[in-house]
């Protein structure tokens, strides 16, 4: 038995030493005693397959590639000591939580923290932390016990070492004589290794390892006593004695190397002479070389030669990858590097994974991202998670359609399709009635009907109802009859075993084996390789996690909220376990699992600030001063802060000593979110080594480069095409471009499989928002008569194309259980119209009740309205019942003030909600259009009062009920904004006699608020007082006939002051206050007139088509801001065509006066 000691910088040989020795005992004698090539787990793969490929090998029978684990296994298959049941990461994680909820009463501080995300991972750590540097939970009480009080750090601690104490020993009873996890695998195969045959007569190489925990270090000094012979090849540049300091690049492996030669000299292992490799290999350039070398060396040394090194600096992490890519790209076309020669190293992956994947697909360079991912986001656990929640939070929405999404609850023989139509419909048909619940489990069938407010009367469905209602309860009892099915095995079984059992019975029969079996050839068929991979290991991932949970916990009882907290606890930690599934790719990875391979180029990416060296982190639930404290205190656990920091210029050391070829650094100046980035003070420490070297920029486009380096920017087709737009882009804009990129605009045209992707890229550049139907198509979509309301005509002039979107492409936003302002405003008109109503059947008026008549009658007609509401909404919910009674207090209100005006005013309701149109009292107002087309404008009016006055003239004005504050804007009926008042008030004008027998005269148009003000009093006031303040906030607005009679008629106690009614006011020499909104007849005919005009040419325009994007802005105002159809539309101010139509805001007397001065200049022609 000997032991020998390969050392030497990174690029030395030691690694190509150790296989080529391999090789050539495999040579020798294919059947010999067996060789071990033990390496760190990230690297057993890319080893055992360099070992695999090598050619004029007879055979690999008695060589193993093993990491510190999988040697552990086969030790103990040998030995016996392998018939415990195996713990992964999952089943711990389980584990643990059920131990912490077992024993939260106990607990001090982890009792609220094991609630939080991650916990169960940190204490896993934790536990994991001290079983590799052999901790026994007495060591962990005792010094709970031991540690002092004097601050708040040793209090802190002492109360987490007491709960990790009671954690760690509960955790280890469990395991005890039944359990093993990966930690408990050294420690055995320790105690076993002395009875394993094949390891004595093995020849072992140690390799890669920079570090080992105490455990490690005791299985190593096990192998070199028990093993014909170890060699161990370490990356350091010479014996060390001692340690060297925390800025050496080689203090961790000169660590190890002084433990290993320890250790060997206490046991007396035979050490052979040691082999120290000087002459650096790997580097084919000065500059490498010289980097290997002499970086980190002081006094500092620098370097003439900076051939192979390339330095850039990019505006953000996106131009960064950009500019890699690029790279990556000119070495494999130009050089003939293959992608698996060239890798990719970040510190922190989380920052770049996604912008690598994505990037690295435009550019079509295949990539191996080294790094777990986590399942959590596969269909699988999804639908596993989901399902478990809509049971425990009773149906609810969110749950039950994230189960669904997962397309798992769809059957086989399903078209999918088809079947996605059906989900989406029914999950529109349960958000707008908010089922939860027994609603889903109920035998009587769900109803569909169109909702058509608080007027719907029974009716008969239609065909399209009736298919919509069968395609809804078809694919409801798809759902409920599956989880329904869970629900009633799961809440009957009382033990782990048994709801594992039902969850897995479930999974069976949804077929999900089969269902993902189909997910993973489908994958195949698209070359998705990462993909498939996952499908396949998701289902093996489940079950393993069900049989830990079964092994850990199984004839325990427990309840269904903590079995689904372990469930959560164990789908969290199920990881994708990948190994690279093509030959041929870029590797990208963190720095502390580079791979000591052969590579030609290496791209060292996010050199910034804090990230790289990047900054010491806590480990597990210890923070930096915790650690120091254990260690004042003789307890020895992971690296503190220092070492940490030492492992960060050791990292640094060997990823710029990686590349054989090229070294590409790079950092960006600025996150993804705009957040400034500094440099790292490496890039000053290269840049002083080097000082020759140039900083290049990462260029976010090439037209500031010259021709032949804009090369670099033709690349792949899907990403040459959207550079090529963004470069005619310029040109547009007057810049001038490259030749070469019309020449690329050329190819794109002529080969016509990438044609539809370029004209879609290109087309956007000389898109305008002015498209225009033709007229045979705008006759075909609205007809040739046109029955329209005002609103569509006032929707049109703010933006003809959502008038299009709305009652063209009849786009709806979906329907939402929820009481909206609309709703509310629906009950506030049928509430005022069914009071007033049963106060005429009772020929009574509202001056003849008294306040309590008024209360009363508000909450009569509100209770019987309520259930009516948005599918008895108000009766749904405690909050909604309580939001009934306030609205109560509003009609209530509301009765209040309708009483005070009939005391004071001459006019009384004639008709409320009063429908005009085809077949209703009053006809439509009719308009001919161009080409043929008619238009009726139909609509119903909320409220026509009438007066006569002392000379029998027929009087009727207009009330329109609003829930928000509105007044009539002469500009805005300029503009055709507001069209909806004086249309009314023009409709029963114009049918007066038709409709009361005598020709009404016009009296006016108000807006009534219907609110329940709130007031802010400085001093308390008499009821009679405040009912007076309270009034003066029903003021209705509006535009009133200019006539002293008609306006008594509408307050008789307006004579000396403003009206509290209306808004008008008559001095006491009979003028008219300045304030008073008034307009002659003369001038209420002609905006009567106005407003046919401007409907006769909206009308004129739809039928010829016009759905431009033109939303106007006034006065600060535009109709996109609350607009559904902003994401059809597109509309961008940056692009030609996307403009706002500006329009003035102008004073009534001026639009007044503008509009008679029209109106006599079309009456002279």
């Amino acid at each position: 038995m000997s032991v020998r000691f390969i050392l030497g910088r990174p690029g030395t040989g030691k690694t190509s030493d150790c296989l080529s020795e391999i090789r050539t005992r495999l040579r020798e004698n294919p059947d010999g005693a067996p060789l071990i090539y033990l390496v760190p787990e990230h690297m057993t793969f890319s080893m055992e397959y360099t070992l695999a490929s090598t050619q004029g090998l007879d055979g690999m029978t008695r060589l193993n590639v093993y990491s510190m684990p999988r040697l552990a296994l086969r030790v103990l298959q040998q030995t016996g000591g392998a018939t415990r049941f195996h713990l992964n990461e999952t089943g711990i994680s389980m584990l643990l939580r059920k131990i912490v909820e077992q024993n939260k009463n106990d607990l001090r501080l982890f009792r609220k923290a094991s609630q939080q995300n991650g916990f169960y991972d940190l204490l896993s750590d934790t536990l994991i932390e001290f079983k590799r540097f052999c901790l026994e939970p007495e060591q962990i009480a005792t010094q709970s016990i031991d540690m002092g009080t004097g601050s708040a750090d040793q209090l802190l601690l002492k109360d987490k070492l007491h709960d990790l104490s009671l954690i760690y020993q509960s955790f280890n009873k469990a395991l005890e004589g039944k359990y093993i996890d990966s930690e408990d695998y050294l420690k055995l195969m320790i105690e076993h290794v002395d009875e394993t045959e094949f390891l004595k007569q093995s020849e072992v190489w140690i390799d890669g390892f920079q570090t080992m925990t105490p455990q490690e270090l005791l299985v190593t000094e096990k192998l070199m006593a028990t093993c014909k012979r170890v060699t161990i090849a370490l990356g350091t540049d010479q014996a060390y004695e001692r340690a060297p300091d925390e800025f050496s690049s080689f203090r961790h492996p000169a660590l190890l190397f002084i433990q290993l030669r320890e250790r060997a000299e206490m046991d007396q292992q035979f050490i052979e002479p040691i082999i120290l490799k000087k002459a650096v290999l790997r580097p084919e350039t000065e500059a490498l070389k010289n980097l290997n070398l002499h970086f980190g060396q002081y006094p500092t040394q620098s370097s003439e030669k900076t051939e192979g090194v390339i330095l850039t600096e990019a505006a953000n992490r996106r131009e960064e990858v950009e500019q890699a890519a690029r790279n990556i790209l000119t070495r494999a076309r130009t050089h003939g590097d293959r992608f698996r020669e060239m890798t990719v190293l970040v510190r922190n992956l989380a920052d770049y994974r996604d912008l690598i994947e994505t990037i690295f697909k435009d550019y079509e360079i295949p990539v191996f991202i080294d790094q777990k991912s986590p399942m959590k986001h596969h269909p699988l656990i999804e639908f596993i998670r989901s399902a478990l929640e809509a049971i425990q939070q009773n149906w609810r929405y969110e749950p039950i359609f994230r189960c669904i999404k997962t397309d798992f609850l769809i059957p086989l023989d399903y078209d999918l399709s088809d079947a996605r139509e059906g989900m989406d419909q029914l999950e529109n048909y349960v958000i707008a009635r908010g089922y939860y619940g027994r609603k889903w489990t109920d035998e009587a069938p769900w109803r569909y009907r169109i909702y058509r407010g608080l007027e719907e009367e029974t009716r008969q469905p239609t065909e399209a109802e009736i298919e919509i209602e069968k395609t809804i309860n078809q694919y409801r009892q798809l759902v409920a009859r599956s989880l329904a099915s869970l629900e009633q095995h799961v809440q009957s079984a009382s033990t782990v075993a048994q709801r594992c059992a039902a969850l897995y019975n479930f999974l069976v029969e949804m077929a999900i084996p089969e269902k993902l079996e189909k997910m993973v050839m489908k994958a195949e068929e698209q070359h998705k390789l990462s993909e498939s991979k996952a499908h396949g290991q998701a289902w093996k991932a489940v079950i393993d996690m069900l049989d830990q949970c079964v092994e850990t916990a199984g004839d325990e009882q427990m309840s269904l909220d903590l079995f689904v907290k372990i469930m959560d606890t164990g789908l969290d930690t199920l990881e994708f376990a990948m190994v690279p599934p093509a030959l041929d790719q870029v590797l990208v990875g963190s720095l502390d699992r580079m791979r000591a391979s052969e590579l030609k180029d290496v791209f060292l990416l996010g050199v910034n600030e804090g990230v790289l060296p990047a900054k010491p982190s806590e480990q597990g639930l210890f923070s930096g001063e915790d650690r120091e404290l254990l260690q004042d205190n003789g307890i020895t656990v992971a690296d503190g802060e220092r070492e940490q920091m030492a492992g960060e210029n050791e990292f640094i050391y060997r990823a710029l000593t990686l590349a054989k070829n090229r070294l590409y650094i790079s950092y960006p100046l600025a996150s993804e979110d705009g957040e400034s980035l500094r440099p790292s003070p490496l890039i000053a420490r290269l840049r002083r080594f080097f000082p020759s070297m140039p900083l290049k920029l990462a260029p976010s486009e090439p037209r500031t480069l010259e021709d032949a380096e804009q090369l670099a920017f033709i690349n792949t087709p899907r990403k040459t095409v959207s550079t090529l737009a963004a470069q005619i882009r310029e040109w547009k804009n007057g810049y001038p471009i490259a030749e070469l990129w019309w020449d690329t605009y050329n190819w794109f045209t002529v080969h016509h499989e990438w044609g539809s992707a370029a004209h879609m890229a290109l087309s956007g550049l000389f898109a305008r928002n002015d498209e225009h139907l033709s007229q045979e198509a705008a006759r075909e979509l609205y007809g040739q008569t046109i029955q329209t309301s005002v609103s569509r005509m006032e929707k049109f002039n703010a933006c003809p194309f959502s008038q299009f979107a709305s009652y063209g492409l009849n786009l709806r936003e979906r329907e939402v259980f929820q009481l909206a302002a609309p709703d509310i405003g629906q009950l506030f008109h049928m509430a005022i119209k069914q009071m007033t109503v049963r106060i005429m059947q009772r020929h009574r008026s509202w001056g003849d009740l008294s306040l309590e008549e008024c209360d009363q009658l508000a909450s009569d007609t509100v209770s019987e309205l309520a259930p009516n509401l948005q599918r008895q909404i108000l009766t749904s919910s405690n909050r909604y019942r309580y939001l009934q009674h306030k609205l109560e207090q509003v009609v209530a209100r509301v009765a209040h003030v309708l009483r005070r005006h009939a005391l004071a005013s001459g006019f009384s309701p004639v008709s409320l909600e009063l429908p005009f149109g085809p077949g209703r009292p009053l006809p439509p107002l009719s308009f001919p259009l161009n080409h043929g087309a008619q238009m009726e404008v139909v609509g119903r009016i909320d409220r026509v009062d009438q007066a006569r006055d002392g000379q029998g003239r027929l009087l009727l004005r207009i009330i329109d009920y609003k829930s928000s504050t509105r007044t009539l804007d002469l500009s805005e009926i300029y503009y055709g904004l507001a069209l909806q008042m004086l249309t009314y008030l023009d409709v029963i004008v114009t049918y007066s006699k038709q409709w009361l027998g005598t020709q009404a005269e016009p009296a006016g148009v108000l807006y009534f608020h219907v609110h329940n003000p709130v007031m802010n009093l400085t001093e308390k006031l008499p009821a009679d007082q405040l009912e007076r303040e309270l009034y003066k906030h029903f003021k209705m607005k509006g535009l009133l006939i200019e006539d002293k009679e008609a306006l008594m008629l509408t307050d008789e106690g307006a004579v000396g002051k403003l009206s509290e009614i209306a808004p008008f006011g008559i001095k006491q020499n009979g003028d008219f206050y300045k304030s008073s909104s008034l307009a002659g007849e003369k001038e209420f005919k002609t905006l009567r007139n106005y407003t046919r005009q401007v409907m006769t040419e909206v009308g004129c325009k739809i039928i010829d088509g016009d759905v431009s994007i033109t939303p106007y802005r006034m006065n600060g105002q535009v109709p996109c801001t609350y607009c559904p159809f902003r994401p059809v539309c597109r509309f961008d101010q940056s692009q030609p065509g996307n403009q706002y139509r500006l329009l003035k805001k102008m004073p009534d007397d001026v639009v007044l006066q503008k509009l008679v001065e029209s109106e006599e200049t079309r009456d002279e022609h």
